[in-house]
């Protein structure tokens, strides 16, 4: 998944705006106390191992030589969506934050998540271990470790990583309802909640969104103007998985100075990145409006201000970037001795030229009284 908005460098990886929530809740294994060998999350018909599972054909097990968290699962179970990922995969680390928003969202709904992983070179148990430990706050669904590729093997058959990432939507009845890239997830969960889902159908119609979708950001790199208007188009088409075009719209419309316009599709991404725990989206739609390379006529900054706080906090002060945005927010508010304060701890976190320009940049405006 491309990266539309980023900071350069910064210690939270660059993040696309158009991915979506996703999520759930979890596995009986996930609930006990340390990890256990060999419990299943589900628990039905095999397949060869030659080919991806298909749509419509019965999931092969799941199940997990550890289950690495604990987590509380769904107390009735109606749904469970497989996601395959690995620790070096960037578009897969992305999603945990979507993932995560959608167990909150649908916890009580009967839905579970399980994430798997297996070892490689550069996906090994250290690394996974210390990624969980780094997202403990934000994980809620099971991540589940498959020592010996199994699991992957019997869902992937011999593509593997290279598909990464990818998730399974796997109805009460045990079939397989849509594969794809977890960005898709919600109109296959609603669509099965509500016993409206149909295989065929519905998943061709998801291809065609994709192909939309994938017309939208190929406009976005030089035709803001059609992206507006592609994208609305697409929420009224796509009801369901409209979030997907947020993040392309809303950089579109920065681009084109439509501060009202802006400032609404942004709420609605700022909205779900905190539902979400999601510090990076934040900083990154705060940063946006801020970014002082931007000639706009009108800024948003209270939703600035709202995002870029809410992303200091979720990064507990320690992200030099975070930082920076906020410190942004306040220069463009007329708060320089609020605004140096916060430089200055950014660029004791990351001592870089840019963070430092902003630094001089705030102490020559206190010093002229401004």
């Amino acid at each position: 998944m491309p990266c539309l908005l980023m900071r350069p460098a910064s210690t939270i990886r660059a993040w696309t705006l158009a991915v979506a929530c996703l999520g759930a809740a979890l596995p009986a294994a996930a609930q006990e106390d340390g990890p256990t060998r060999k419990r299943v999350f589900i628990q039905v018909e095999g397949k060869s191992a030659d080919r991806p599972v298909g749509l419509g054909e019965r999931a092969p097990i799941v199940d997990a030589d550890e289950w690495l968290n604990t987590v509380e699962r769904s107390a009735d179970e109606q749904i469970r969506v497989v996601h395959f990922w690995a620790s070096w995969c960037q578009p897969c680390l992305e999603a945990i934050p979507p993932l995560s928003g959608i167990q909150t969202e649908y916890a009580d709904r009967g839905v579970s998540v399980a994430g798997i992983t297996w070892p490689d070179p550069k996906n090994t148990r250290e690394r996974v271990d210390a990624l969980l430990t780094k997202r403990a706050g934000q994980l809620r669904y099971a991540i589940g470790w498959d020592a010996d590729g199994s699991t992957a093997k019997r869902w992937l058959g011999t593509e593997t990583k290279r598909t990464l990432p990818i998730s399974f939507v796997v109805d009460a009845k045990g079939r397989v309802v849509f594969r794809g890239h977890p960005m898709w997830l919600r109109a296959p969960i609603e669509g099965v909640l509500a016993g409206t889902w149909d295989v065929e159908r519905d998943n061709r119609r998801l291809d065609l969104a994709r192909e939309e979708w994938g017309e939208i950001y190929r406009a976005s790199g030089d035709r803001p103007d059609r992206v507006v208007t592609l994208a609305e188009g697409f929420r009224a088409r796509y009801p369901l998985v409209a979030h997907v075009v947020d993040g392309l719209e809303f950089e579109a419309l920065i681009a084109l100075d439509r501060g009202e316009q802006a400032a609404t599709v942004g709420r609605w991404i700022v909205d779900r990145a905190a539902a979400q725990g999601d510090a990076l989206l934040l900083n990154n739609v705060a940063w946006m409006l801020v970014d002082p390379q931007r000639r706009l006529t009108q800024r948003d900054l209270g939703l600035a201000h709202e995002a870029a706080t809410a992303a200091v906090e979720m990064t507990g002060a320690k992200d030099a970037y975070v930082l920076d945005t906020l410190a942004r927010v306040h220069a463009w508010r007329g708060e320089f001795e609020h605004a140096l304060k916060l430089q200055k701890q950014a660029v004791a976190l990351l001592d870089e030229p840019q963070l430092r320009v902003a630094l001089v940049e705030y102490e020559r405006a206190l010093a002229r009284g401004d």
